[in-house]
């Protein structure tokens, strides 16, 4: 079998071909042979040891000797554990380049946005982990956006919205209005 063969045939190729996982990168090998990077997994994976082994191999599992039941069952596990090695993977330089392309976060106004595609938007955050948007911006400076120039301003026709009825703009009283309506309450 030639490389290119091998390469097409890989549990993660075959995961990562599924229509809900092309915003996930692949985690090359390398990374997935070295067990220090499953440190503590085996505690949030039901049938870890089995999940492992079909994300590590070319089968994806031992057909003959499981019942469909059971083949769920570690096919579910290797997805999750999949997904939580992503997690660790995309903090690193090289898994970081892979995702760049991926922009649900707006490092612009520091917001993260539910994604405009359905299939994206039922993907287990767990797999991005809680830093990998800030990682990505002080680990790629030229991926990140110029901070605007100047505050926005909401007008029709022209004309600035006043405060009182605009959501747009800050609803926060003065501090002075704040300590009158404090000191009224008071008397």
């Amino acid at each position: 079998m030639g490389s290119s063969e091998k390469e097409e045939k890989t549990w993660v190729r075959w995961f990562l071909s599924l229509e809900r996982n092309d915003i996930l990168t692949e985690v090359r090998p390398y990374f997935l042979e070295d067990n220090f990077n499953y440190t503590g997994l085996s505690n949030y994976v039901p049938s870890y040891s089995l999940a492992l082994r079909t994300i590590r191999t070319l089968e994806i599992s031992d057909k003959e000797i499981l019942t469909q039941e059971q083949e769920e069952l570690i096919q579910g596990a290797a997805k999750l554990l999949y997904g939580l090695i992503h997690a660790r993977w995309i903090v690193t330089p090289h898994g970081a380049k892979n995702m760049a392309k991926l922009k649900i976060f707006c490092p612009k106004c520091q917001q993260i946005f539910k994604p405009r595609i359905k299939r994206h938007a039922i993907m287990d955050g767990a797999f991005f982990g809680t830093t990998f948007a800030h990682f990505l911006m002080n680990s790629a400076p030229e991926l990140r956006p110029r901070r605007p120039t100047h505050k926005h301003v909401p007008k029709i026709m022209g004309f600035t919205i006043s405060d009182k009825v605009s959501p747009y703009q800050n609803k926060k009283k003065p501090e002075k209005a704040e300590k009158n309506e404090k000191n009224e309450i008071k008397k």
